[in-house]
Formats: C-alpha cells, structure tokens, sequence
C-alpha cells in the first residue's frame, strides 16, 4: 500500500496544483502494482470526497442548467452502458484501453501546451455529444473519462471557476454511481473500504502540497512534465500487451 499511497500522493496533488490529471495518473502509474479493478475505487472513492469539497466551496460557479440539460443525462448514458459490458472485458482490455486514452490524453496536452493551440470539439456541435457517452462509456470502465469529457465541453465558454466547480459535480455524481454499484454488486466489501480510508492521509497530503506548489511552479512547465509523465506510462500500459 506504500507504493499505491505514493501514486495517490503524485496524483491528487497534481489535481490540486494544475487542476487536471489525477485520475488518469493514478490509474495508469497504479496499474502496474495493483489490480485495476481495486483500484478504480480507491480514485473513485477518494476523487468523491475531492469533489465535494470543490461543490461545497464553489457551489455558485456551478452551471447546473448545462449539467442537467446535456451533460449529465448524456453522460449518464454512457455510464450504463460501461457498467453493462463492463464484467464482460477482460482485464487485458481494460490495460490497452486505458493505456491507449492516457497517451492520446497525453499527446492532445502536449500538443496545446507547445503549439499554443487548444483541440476542442466543435461548438454546438452534435458529435461533441458522442465524446460525452463516450467519456461516460469510459469512465465507467477505468475512471479515466476526463479527457473525453473535457474535450467535449471546453468550446462551451464556461469561466475558469464555472468549468472546475462544474466537472466537479460531474466526478462527484458518477463516482458515487460507480461507487454504489460497487457495494451492490459486492465488490467494495470492508477488505477494500479499509484500503480506501487508509488513503485518506495521502489524499490530505496531496491537497496541502498541491496548494504549495501551486504558487511556486509556472503552470506551463508543470503541465509539460505530466503529460510526457502520462505518455510513458501510457505506452507502458498497452505496448506490452500488443507485443505479448
């Protein structure tokens, strides 16, 4: 668990500094020491707890008229097909498809830090809906949605405040789903719930030092490292997979 509380530590004070990544850090640096499957609920779980803290604070910069007409109920659907098809994909599958969205997340980064040009999806576009199912298809199956979702959602205008308070709420609402459907199903049994509470102190941690660095650290460069820190562990992900 030291190992895993470390990745935690990495991974949620990046979260707190730049206001990205922790998902897709944990899960593709974690994947190589713990069962995934395990470990979709310790970022579920504790990117819960994240999430309402950022609501609770921030809550009049949330844009719930969006949220409820698009974003939640097209996300939703995405969701349920990922809960559906998930017990039929082999952990195998679930490796390249996560080391596949955390390089191409990656490589989409680096390409809008170092050519000063940001990808998004078209505004109004109907096809940024399928990104959004695709991003709830995705997240469903190893808690890494981000990308998709935010690619869909940043030619929508929303302020810096409105679009970290509102993907806040989003996390918050379908952790708790994957959350619950986890105990329903009787895979977050106490075993694991243990596991979860025992990185709690990381979690605080990551938040005390992400707050640190986030004065100190030019955000530029600081983004830079971590998305060629995704790309490595992307390919590590699915390369070997392919290979073997």
């Amino acid at each position: 668990m030291i190992v895993i509380a470390l990745i935690i530590c990495i991974g949620f004070a990046v979260q707190a500094t730049a206001g990205f990544g922790a998902g897709l850090l944990v899960m593709s640096l974690g994947a190589h020491f713990w069962p995934i499957s395990e470990l979709m609920m310790f970022v579920a779980s504790l990117s819960m707890m994240l999430s309402l803290y950022i609501c609770i604070r921030d809550f009049r910069h949330v844009e719930f008229r969006m949220l409820l007409r698009s974003i939640l109920p097209t996300m939703g659907l995405g969701v349920l097909v990922g809960l559906l098809v998930s017990s039929h994909i082999s952990p195998d599958v679930l490796r390249i498809l996560l080391g596949v969205v955390v390089s191409a997340a990656a490589a989409r980064g680096l390409y809008s830090l170092f050519s000063g040009k940001t990808v998004v999806a078209k505004r109004g576009g109907y096809f940024a809906y399928v990104w959004v199912v695709s991003a709830g298809v995705v997240h469903a199956l190893i808690v890494s949605g981000g990308p998709l979702l935010v690619y869909a959602i940043e030619s929508m205008g929303l302020g810096k405040d409105g679009f970290r308070a509102s993907l806040a709420l989003v996390w918050f609402s379908f952790n708790s789903i994957l959350v619950t459907h986890a105990v329903s199903t009787g895979t977050y049994g106490a075993a694991l719930f243990a596991h979860v509470a025992s990185l709690v102190p990381a979690l605080v941690i990551a938040t005390l030092i992400g707050q640190a660095l986030h004065s100190r650290v030019s955000e530029h460069v600081f983004r830079a490292v971590v998305f060629v820190l995704l790309a490595v562990a992307g390919v590590l992900l699915w390369l070997p997979q392919l290979l073997g």
